[in-house]
């Protein structure tokens, strides 16, 4: 028996869009009850995070915090696209969504403000709709900015490996400031991202292996700005833990201010070579150049030599200096008012904050009456602070 012509139709073609929409429909109206909840003055019913991920139904999303006690839950897509993350308790803080390791969003949960996302499976997290969090976008853009940074950085570390490459003085100092340069062109990019403190905060901690985008002493009317910017944030577990950094740097800044140009320099101990001991009394009435150095790093060892170099104008015209070298490193010791010390244990603690030593390597200037005239400068500068003293 034929069926007729208009129930083939029906049963072919209507009945499977009927349904689609109807999917569609429950899914748009899933997503209204979510935002109705999370419109009311009472949210504690919402779910922390939720949404429908188009195409997405039966693979699954997992979501971690960013930093923190690790875990991961898995999230299920209904047979809908739908899904629902409901955990017993919620700390507020970041958290990464991800579909896999290269698709990922991350995105802020505070207590009472939950997130609803609408998104497409296949570009997931690109084109994202994110209910609840508005800075998503920025994060994903420098996520990308930081991803370029490192890639170019590891192009230019790369041309170490070529056979013709010679890590002497000169091009070691090339190389580096190459990688200032790059460095100093994506902190521009990401200062120009978002005004906002959380991805200001964000954007000031990327590093690419041992290299910090901004570093902390440098940069720390930076940081010291952004923290005064996230006092509204300090419910969230990263803001605590920056700003406790940013604590730190604060005190780091009053050590360092203990001892400035005009201050005068303590009298202490600065080598012990066996039974020899100099103590910066015994330098007075010179003017004295005293050095701290890791000679065991390239950087460093390169700022040493550069600075041997310029001191050794000196040599006959009164000036002493001091070489403190926290390694094994021997130092050619053949001017006699030139002073080397290996300290392979480093400074003490106590000597440290004395000093007021924040980064390697470090140097302060005397004038002839033990009195601070410079600290940490090089090459020019330094040379025209010590010719100006030799000069008296």
């Amino acid at each position: 028996m034929r069926l007729p012509y208009a129930t083939i139709v029906k049963t072919i073609i209507f009945e499977p869009l009927k349904r689609i929409a109807m999917a569609k429909l429950w899914n748009v109206l899933f997503i209204s009850s979510i935002l109705f909840l999370t419109a009311c003055s009472d949210r504690s019913n919402a779910p922390a995070l939720s949404g429908i991920i188009w195409g997405g139904e039966g693979n699954r999303l997992t979501i971690a915090p960013a930093t923190g006690n690790p875990f991961i839950d898995t999230l299920l897509i209904d047979n809908h696209g739908r899904f629902v993350w409901t955990p017993d308790t919620v700390e507020a803080g970041f958290y990464i969504l991800q579909k896999n390791p290269e698709n990922q969003i991350l995105l802020v949960l505070q207590h009472g403000k939950p997130i609803v996302i609408d998104a497409q499976y296949f570009s997931f997290p690109k084109g994202s709709r994110v209910e609840g969090f508005e800075l998503h976008e920025d994060f994903l853009e420098l996520k990308e900015v930081s991803k370029q940074w490192h890639n170019d950085l590891a192009i230019i570390s790369a041309l170490t490996s070529d056979s013709t490459w010679k890590p002497g003085v000169d091009e070691i100092k090339s190389l580096k400031h190459k990688q200032d340069s790059l460095t100093d062109s994506y902190r521009q990019k990401v200062l120009t991202l978002s005004q906002h403190p959380l991805v200001r905060m964000v954007g000031l901690m990327q590093t690419s292996g041992n290299r910090p985008l901004f570093d902390m002493w440098t940069y720390k009317d930076l940081y010291f700005e952004v923290d005064s910017a996230l006092v509204n944030y300090s419910e969230l577990r990263e803001v605590r833990t920056y700003r406790q950094g940013v604590a730190k740097l604060y005190a780091l800044q009053n050590k360092f201010e203990k001892l400035k140009a005009g201050d005068s320099f303590p009298n202490l101990v600065l080598a012990i070579n066996r039974n020899d001991t100099l103590t910066t009394s015994d330098l007075k009435e010179s003017p004295v150049f005293i050095g701290l150095f890791d000679a065991g790093d390239s950087e460093q060892a390169a700022v040493q030599a550069r600075c041997a170099e310029l001191l050794r104008q000196y040599r006959w015209r009164g000036l002493k200096a001091v070489y403190l070298n926290f390694d094994s490193t021997e130092v050619v010791r053949d001017i006699p008012q030139f002073y080397y010390a290996n300290l392979k244990g480093g400074l003490s603690p106590e000597l440290k904050e004395e000093l007021g030593i924040v980064n390697m390597p470090a140097c302060f200037v005397l004038t002839q009456t033990g009195i601070i005239a410079a600290r940490n400068v090089w090459d020019d500068r330094l040379q025209q602070v010590i010719g100006q003293l030799v000069e008296k």
